[in-house]
């Protein structure tokens, strides 16, 4: 596991946690109000005009706002756990240290995947007009079996892969191989830190940031300019960052200026 993958894991274990406190939280809110009905008997209506009227009214609003707390702690937990569970899951990062290697395994799979899928189609070609031929075709049994029994749905997918398939397969190929090129080729940076008048920018290359960092909150102002960037803050960081490239150097060096102008902190 590389620094990414490690910083991935406990955030996904952070979250993880996190919905775990929030569903234990809404589950004792909703205890707690279930109690509190309790006390009152079934079918008991408010009391008009009596001297309980008041304080019923009040326990039983109590009841369901704790009611309403547990619920919503719950949705909450619910959508943490979902967050928790797409960590990791958004395919490969630049920010991965193991990115490009990663990326050119999912590129060997790929062309192995076009490679077979154009054979299939081939072999269903050759099929019908010798089906004999298909019994010295070097595919498992279940490949056999499937070009045999395939029959199109519709004239322009004429054989078990359709070329809309093969297509989209070719585009991802591309894709993929262009995300290569772009990190092979990304110039080397080194760790920098730029003085500015009252903040400071940094190249932070072990996180893959370029970060500004000021000795206070920003103003609104400063705030709105940053995100308009953007820049977002990250608490773990006591930083304004976007990710280290051309297009992140270039923002930063032209919110720099206008930040400089505005003034900095609240």
């Amino acid at each position: 596991m590389n620094r990414y993958e490690y910083k991935q894991q406990q955030r996904k274990e952070r979250l993880e946690a996190r919905a775990t406190s929030l569903q234990r939280q809404g589950e004792s809110a909703v205890d707690r109000a279930r109690r509190m009905s309790s006390v009152i008997p079934f079918g008991q209506p408010i009391l008009v005009g009596h001297h309980s009227e008041k304080g019923d009214r009040n326990y039983r609003n109590r009841i369901h706002n704790t009611y309403g707390k547990g619920f919503a702690l719950q949705a909450e937990a619910q959508r943490v756990a979902q967050r928790a569970a797409a960590v990791g899951s958004g395919g490969i990062s630049s920010d991965d240290p193991d990115a490009i290697d990663k990326l050119r395994e999912k590129l060997a799979k790929l062309e192995a995947e076009q490679v077979q899928m154009k054979a299939i189609n081939a072999a269903h070609k050759h099929f019908l007009k010798n089906p004999a031929i298909l019994e010295t075709a070097e595919f498992t049994d279940t490949v056999k079996a499937s070009i045999r029994s395939y029959t199109p749905a519709y004239s322009w997918e004429p054989h078990p892969f359709a070329p809309y398939q093969l297509t989209n397969l070719s585009a991802n190929i591309r894709r993929v191989k262009a995300r290569i090129d772009e990190l092979a080729t990304a110039p080397s940076r080194e760790e920098a830190t730029h003085e500015r008048k009252g903040f400071e920018i940094v190249h932070n290359t072990e996180d893959n940031r370029i970060q500004i960092i000021f000795p206070g909150k920003p103003s609104a102002e400063v705030r709105d300019l940053l995100k308009a960037n953007g820049f977002r803050w990250a608490p773990s960081a006591s930083a304004w960052q976007r990710q280290l490239n051309n297009a992140g150097i270039y923002a930063a060096t032209s919110c720099a200026d206008a930040i400089e102008k505005l003034g900095v902190v609240q």
